[in-house]
């Protein structure tokens, strides 16, 4: 960074629709060890308090649905496999001209001689232990509707990463987000505010 420029407050942007609330969707892993289940704890008790304390309208926690579908068509809890997951999280990246690289990444993996599927290597989605997604959901759907990945449109993803330009880039992590949203309170998450254009997550700027 250049001498006296000033680093930017952490500021993740999302559109919200005032007439819809918003969900934290939090996913882990399903078996880690007892240092990183405690750090997964922390986060969920801290997501409890949000919405205990009404600053965001609910919350899910989720393991990570499985790499690709079994013979079976085993799949996440909405229905999708871990790569369709997070490739929906890539589109909202892309849209806001971010990356989620290097909490997220994507690795090809060599054909095995025994698969006899395809010929071509496959992509081994790689994960964070945690993460959150924020989701619009309109306030008259059901229950049911409130689980479908459909009835719901992502408005953040974290970790991200943000690179202004060639030289610079910053990575939001959840501990940000969380730390942002618990100091400003539920002036933004609760999506009851007209707003011109995207808003910065967790407050006023």
């Amino acid at each position: 960074m250049p001498a006296g420029e000033v680093e930017s407050p952490f500021a993740p942007v999302i559109d919200i629709d005032s007439a819809a609330s918003l969900r934290v969707d939090c996913y882990v892993r399903g078996s880690v060890p007892p240092a990183i289940t405690a750090t997964i704890d922390d986060v969920v008790e801290r997501l409890r308090d949000l919405d205990e304390r009404d600053v965001i309208d609910d919350h899910r926690v989720i393991h990570w649905p499985p790499e690709y579908r079994s013979t079976a068509g085993s799949t996440g809890e909405n229905g999708s496999t871990r790569d369709e997951l997070v490739a929906e999280f890539e589109r909202w990246a892309a849209r806001n001209g971010h990356s989620l690289e290097p909490a997220f990444r994507r690795q090809a993996v060599p054909p095995s001689p025994f698969d006899t599927d395809s010929d071509q290597p496959r992509e081994r989605v790689r994960v964070p232990v945690v993460a959150l997604a924020i989701s619009e959901v309109e306030e008259d759907a059901t229950i049911a509707d409130a689980v479908d990945a459909n009835a719901a449109s992502i408005r953040g993803v974290v970790p991200y990463t943000e690179r202004p330009s060639a030289e610079r880039s910053r990575t939001y992590t959840v501990n940000d987000l969380l730390a942002t949203v618990e100091t400003n309170g539920n002036d933004v998450l609760t999506g009851t505010h007209q707003r011109e254009g995207p808003t910065p997550l967790g407050g006023r700027q």
